[in-house]
């Protein structure tokens, strides 16, 4: 039975920390591969994602090109609307239903998956790995279905790397350089009238 991951995220931008966490999952569950899922509307958190939705997409595809164990779905963007995990997760276990698929995210995420959609039958469809970087406390499993592992701790984020491109300050030691070459000639995360 093929083992596959489902990253989802807004991804806006997509950096390092993003793929070496999902270099680290793939490795230590032995899965088949990541299919990386851009969400258009993230519900528990809208900051606009959806005006940048397609460039988000195509910046992640730009990355996974070098990796044959990574897949990118725009099922997500492609709905246009909020996008709710378990709307994906039944969507893809009908692509794959030989597949056991491993839903990945952070402590942060997983410390509210009580207030996402259907969580209950979510966990029930998928096995839920939760990445520990160290920073939090595990108190409570939902189910059996939910793996804590350890990632290498990367002290990047998206909202830091926008910032740093709002203030004009370098940002090649956090997004591969296809991606900063996509964020330079495409003008993103610049204030409207630059």
């Amino acid at each position: 039975m093929k083992k596959i991951g489902i990253f989802g995220g807004t991804f806006n931008p997509p950096h390092i920390g993003h793929f070496s966490v999902a270099e680290s999952i793939l490795s230590q569950l032995n899965l088949d591969k990541i299919i990386f899922v851009p969400a258009y509307i993230s519900p528990l958190k809208n900051n606009g994602e959806e005006n940048n939705a397609i460039q988000r997409l195509e910046m992640v595809k730009l990355k996974i090109k070098s990796n044959s164990r990574f897949e990118v779905s725009s099922f997500e963007i492609e709905k246009g609307e909020i996008s709710f995990t378990i709307d994906t997760v039944i969507y893809l276990k009908n692509i794959y239903n030989d597949a056991e698929l491993y839903l990945i995210m952070g402590f942060d995420a997983y410390d509210k998956i009580h207030l996402w959609k259907d969580y209950i039958k979510l966990c029930e469809l998928v096995t839920v790995v939760v990445m520990n970087r160290g920073e939090y406390k595990v108190t409570n499993k939902l189910n059996e279905n939910v793996k804590f592992i350890s990632v290498p701790n990367i002290p990047i984020s998206s909202t830091m790397i926008r910032k740093k491109i709002l203030q004009d300050e370098k940002i090649n030691e956090y997004v591969d350089e296809k991606i900063l070459s996509y964020i330079n000639n495409n003008n993103l995360y610049k204030k409207p009238n630059e």
